[in-house]
């Protein structure tokens, strides 16, 4: 098999802007670039073949791949005759957000709010140990009020989104 060609600027972009999105959640930058490759790759793409073409260290290639299976975003072929691990995209973009959706974006809100609970109590305790005046409490608390009133709204619209990709 040969390597895809990467002299395609509408490819290189795509590898770039993927790496920007799984980077913003939390990902290591190549995950995305191996994500952005593999998907626009007509065959399926072997380690070796990601590693020079990406110019990627075989360990942050190799990372890059568990998290993407992982998640269901890409899917391990076995190639006759080569004992080499080859690996395909899975063509569904939105079931593959779908997943990255409930595992971070949901994961987070949720702790968010756990945290948010758990300020509210903590300003109560240093309001009755006098750490804070009533009035660095009130303080707090209305700005811990403007932060829950956002995590009420995303969790209204959680469901909406869900909805989009299911």
């Amino acid at each position: 098999m040969s390597i895809p060609d990467l002299t395609s600027k509408a490819k290189q972009s795509f590898i770039e802007a993927s790496s920007r999105c799984f980077q913003a959640l939390g990902f290591p930058r190549t995950t995305g670039q191996v994500y952005g490759f593999i998907y626009f790759s007509q065959q399926p793409i072997s380690l070796d073949d990601m590693v020079e073409a990406l110019k990627l260290s075989k360990g942050s290639a190799s990372i890059a791949t568990r998290n993407l299976l992982n998640f269901q975003a890409i899917r391990q072929i076995w190639v006759r005759g080569d004992r080499r691990e080859y690996f395909e995209a899975v063509e569904d973009v939105c079931l593959v957000f779908r997943k990255l959706y409930d595992s971070f974006v949901t994961a987070r809100i949720e702790g968010a709010s756990q945290s948010i609970s758990e300020m509210f109590k903590d300003l109560d305790e240093d309001l009755q140990k006098r750490r804070l005046s009533g009035v660095d409490v009130e303080f707090c608390r209305n700005r811990l009020e403007k932060i829950r009133s956002l995590q009420k709204r995303l969790d209204e619209i959680g469901p909406m989104i869900e909805k989009q990709f299911s």
